[in-house]
């Protein structure tokens, strides 16, 4: 398996990539406030298509973000967006895996090249009602750093705060890496 990241602006393709998996996001994680428009059928679902398309094309469009698909084997599966917060200050806004691409290494693989793609200091979150978010990001973060970075609790979020250095040598390959983090051999 080779995992690689792709700027999404870059091609038209990657671009209507990321707004059909924005919505799909926006399904799945959006919360109360999704279900309560699912639930008034297909007028309101309508709507809640076109509130994913507007929020996905303003976060195309805003220049403090960076927008990247995570790739598996050249293909889309998943997304980050990432905010430039200041200097060399990084905060991810939103990450997304496919369903299908899920424990399979594919989101932490993506994740270790993001952050060695841009270096600096990092913040993650995770809602705690999101278990399973809050296991990805203190796993990841975990084994990215070896465990120095700081954690926090704030509003119902546990956060990460950690440095990454750019140009860092990650342990697998810029192109390739196996489910465990292990180069592929691919270059």
């Amino acid at each position: 398996m080779a995992v690689s990241l792709r700027d999404a602006r870059e091609r038209i393709e990657d671009r209507q990539w990321f707004i059909a998996a924005y919505a799909r996001w926006l399904c799945e994680f959006g919360g109360d406030a999704v279900m309560a428009v699912a639930d008034h059928g297909d007028r309101a679902s309508h709507a809640l298509g076109v509130s994913a398309l507007v929020e996905a094309r303003h976060w195309l469009a805003a220049r403090e973000i960076d927008v990247i698909l995570l790739l598996r084997d050249g293909q889309p599966a998943g997304f980050a967006l990432v905010r430039r917060d200041s200097g060399s200050s990084r905060t991810v806004a939103e990450y997304y895996v496919e369903p299908d691409q899920r424990s399979r290494g594919v989101g932490r693989a993506a994740a270790m090249l993001l952050f060695d793609r841009f270096g600096g200091e990092w913040h993650t979150a995770a809602l705690q009602r999101h278990p399973s978010a809050v296991r990805f990001w203190r796993g990841t973060v975990r084994s990215y750093t070896s465990g120095r970075h700081q954690e926090t609790l704030v509003d119902g979020e546990v956060r990460q705060r950690f440095f990454a250095r750019a140009g860092r040598a990650p342990d697998f390959g810029a192109v390739g890496a196996t489910p465990d983090g292990r180069s592929s051999g691919a270059r």
